[in-house]
């Protein structure tokens, strides 16, 4: 199964960069616990990546709400 991840012009210098980089990543890694990308294209708004389908959600997600459940603890 696919997924479609779609990316704003609307980001900040640095945010593209990032993207770009992760973009990069996900284009040469081979491994089975990175996701993988099937296809990426761009229209002049958006950058498209085409992926594939995890449930379960982001992992940044769950690293960013066990440092908050820690610190508030």
């Amino acid at each position: 199964m696919r997924s479609l991840v779609i990316i704003s012009s609307l980001l900040l210098p640095l945010q593209v960069a990032h993207v770009r980089a992760e973009r990069d990543v996900l284009v040469e890694a081979d491994h089975q616990w990175v996701v993988k990308m099937y296809y990426c294209f761009q229209d002049t708004l958006n950058l498209y990546l085409v992926m594939e389908f995890l449930p379960g959600g982001n992992t940044a997600f769950y690293e960013e709400f066990n440092s908050i459940k820690l610190n508030t603890a």
